[in-house]
C-alpha cells in the first residue's frame, strides 16, 4: 500500500515559526505550517502510522509513504524519481492513496445535508504555450502613428486568447454533470428539479456554471491563463520581439492536440496580422501532463 502526499515550497504567512518548522504541537491539536501544499494528508498519514507503531502493533501489509516536493511544476524531481525507484525495485501496490478532493460543506449549491465527499476519479492535465511576436521595433521618441508594434500585437493576442476560451463540457456522462445528477434528489428546490432534468435544463445550467464562480467555470472546461510576459529591455526602445506564456489546465474531455489547434485558430483566424509581423506558437512537451479520465 502506498500513501502519497505533496510537499510544496512556499513562504508561510505565519510569523510564529521559522521557515524550516513543519509541525507545531499544542495541547489540543497539531498545526502543520509552511512548506507543505497538501499538508493535511502528509500530517494525517504520519500521525496515523506513528500511533499504530506506538501501540506496538504492525500493519499486516507493508506501507510506503511517498512525499514529492515539486508537484505544482510537473513533479520531475519528486514523483517521477519516486516512480523510477519503485519500478527499479519491482514494487507493485494493491492500493494507492493519493491527493484528492475534499469533504466540505457548500461544494454543491443547494445540498443541505452537511459535508459532501467528492471522490477524485479524474484529474486535469497541464500544458504550457509560448507565444512570440516579432516585427519592427523602434525608438520611443518616434512611435508609429497608425501601425502596430510587437507589444501592441501581443496585447491583442492575449485579449483574443482570454476572450475565446475553449468550449465547456457539460454533455451527458461528463464527470461533473454525473455528480450533480447523482445527488439531485438531495438538493433543495429548484436545483433538485434542474439537476434531475439536464436533458431539458443542461444548456441553461452550463451557462450558469460558467458565470457562477471561477471554480465552477474551471470544473467544466480547459482553463487558460497568461502567466508570464517578456518584452523590452530599455525604457526608450520599442522591442522587436515580445514573448508571453500561457498555462492551460486540460479538462479530461480535451487533449494536447485539441488545445493547440484551438490556440492556433485564435491567432490565425481571430488575429489579423500585418504581413510584416509574425506570431509563433510553441510548446514544450517535457512540461506537459495528460488529463486523466475514468
Amino acid at each position: 500500500m502506498e500513501l502519497f502526499g505533496v510537499e510544496e515550497v512556499c513562504i508561510s504567512e505565519c510569523s510564529c515559526l521559522s521557515r524550516h518548522d513543519y509541525l507545531l504541537t499544542t495541547n489540543k491539536m497539531n498545526l502543520a505550517v509552511t512548506a507543505i501544499d497538501n499538508k493535511h494528508n502528509v500530517v494525517a498519514q504520519l500521525g496515523a502510522l506513528e500511533e499504530i507503531l506506538s501501540s506496538g502493533k504492525l500493519p499486516k501489509r507493508t506501507l510506503y509513504i511517498t512525499c514529492g516536493h515539486d508537484e505544482e511544476i510537473g513533479g520531475l524531481e519528486g514523483a517521477k524519481r519516486i516512480a523510477k525507484l519503485l519500478e527499479e525495485d519491482n514494487l507493485n501496490f494493491e492500493f494507492i492513496l493519493d491527493e484528492g478532493t475534499m469533504m466540505i460543506s457548500g461544494a454543491i449549491p443547494g445540498y443541505k445535508e452537511g459535508p459532501i465527499a467528492l471522490i477524485g476519479c479524474a484529474e486535469k492535465g497541464a500544458m504550457n504555450i509560448e507565444m512570440t511576436v516579432t516585427g519592427p521595433g523602434g525608438h520611443s521618441s518616434v512611435p508609429p502613428i497608425d501601425k502596430d508594434n510587437p507589444l501592441k500585437i501581443m496585447s491583442k493576442a492575449i485579449v483574443a486568447m482570454e476572450s475565446n476560451p475553449l468550449p465547456a463540457h457539460f454533455q451527458p456522462n461528463t464527470l461533473f454533470r454525473s455528480t450533480l445528477e447523482y445527488v439531485a434528489n438531495k438538493l433543495a428546490f429548484p436545483l433538485n428539479l434542474i439537476c434531475s432534468n439536464f436533458w431539458l435544463f443542461g444548456p441553461l445550467f452550463k451557462s450558469i456554471l460558467l458565470r457562477a464562480s471561477n471554480g465552477a467555470a474551471a470544473s467544466i472546461r480547459t482553463t487558460t491563463a497568461v502567466t508570464k510576459i517578456h518584452g523590452g529591455e530599455k525604457i526608450n526602445a520599442i522591442p522587436s520581439e515580445v514573448k508571453a506564456y500561457v498555462n492551460h489546465r486540460l479538462h479530461p474531455s480535451d487533449s494536447f492536440q485539441s488545445v493547440i489547434e484551438h490556440d492556433r485558430y485564435v491567432y490565425v483566424v481571430v488575429m489579423h496580422l500585418h504581413p510584416e509581423f509574425r506570431i509563433h506558437l510553441s510548446h514544450n512537451s517535457h512540461n506537459h501532463m495528460e488529463p486523466i479520465g475514468v
